[in-house]
């Protein structure tokens, strides 16, 4: 399988007047919602099913220190609507976040909202450490997943677009940006979404933040990438490194 990290490419364009406070793919209806109006985790979305070859496109982390990430945001934008993919993805940090002020995080929300709802196709988030973790780095801390819950939808879901399953894992379930783990309850869904998506026998793609295989506590080699050999994933994606860089093919 394939394994990479991600970097940006991207230009200014006109705010519009009225922008959303959610994302399209929440607006829309396409994630399962609580009683309280936050997205459900461990879900599988019906994606639209474009009859022919599927076309995915991902945007890597917009996080960069400085606002400077904003006009590449735009700019990349504008590219995917000339390219019309089927869906686009990202693969986490939508936002600068590390605050303790929910209304900070809420400005740089409805920034980066504003921006991807001027895609003509659907939007699928990848929750990254900048985007759910306290400037506190407290654990206990839920503010701002809770937020990303409700404003951008869940941490680890699935994706089946025609017969296509796209994998979105969480990498920063501690929320303390120190101690990275990928839990069992976790593991055990993606064993089972897995499982599922093999029946399906389309092609495989696993998006992430975090490069998993890269942290010792995760235990990637003995207890997640057999689990990819065994039902046939054909891609893993993550972000984070701030660079462009293909690992290994393995398996």
């Amino acid at each position: 399988m394939n394994v990479l990290t991600c970097v940006l490419l991207t230009m200014m364009v006109t705010l519009q007047q009225s922008p959303p406070t959610r994302t399209k793919a929440m607006e829309d209806g396409l994630f399962e919602l609580d009683a309280e109006g936050a997205a459900i985790d461990g879900q599988v979305v019906k994606g639209k099913s474009p009859p022919k070859k599927v076309r995915i496109a991902i945007l890597p982390d917009r996080s960069t220190g400085k606002p400077w990430g904003i006009p590449y945001l735009e700019t990349a934008v504008e590219d995917l609507k000339r390219l019309n993919p089927d869906a686009v993805f990202c693969v986490g940090d939508l936002i600068q976040g590390y605050t303790s002020d929910p209304k900070q995080w809420d400005r740089e929300a409805d920034e980066y909202i504003e921006i991807v709802s001027r895609l003509k196709t659907d939007f699928y988030p990848t929750a990254g450490n900048h985007d759910v973790i306290s400037g506190r780095r407290d654990p206990s801390d839920r503010t701002f997943i809770d937020r990303y819950h409700t404003r951008f939808g869940p941490v680890h879901y699935a994706v089946e677009i025609d017969e296509a399953t796209i994998i979105i894992l969480f990498s920063d379930e501690m929320l303390d940006d120190r101690n990275v783990q990928f839990s069992e309850a976790q593991r055990i869904w993606l064993k089972e979404i897995l499982e599922h998506a093999q029946t399906r026998g389309g092609p495989i793609a696993i998006l992430m933040h975090r490069p998993l295989w890269r942290y010792s506590n995760v235990d990637w080699d003995n207890r997640v990438h057999p689990l990819l050999v065994k039902h046939g994933v054909d891609l893993v994606i993550a972000g984070h490194f701030h660079s462009l860089h293909k690992e290994p093919d393995r398996d």
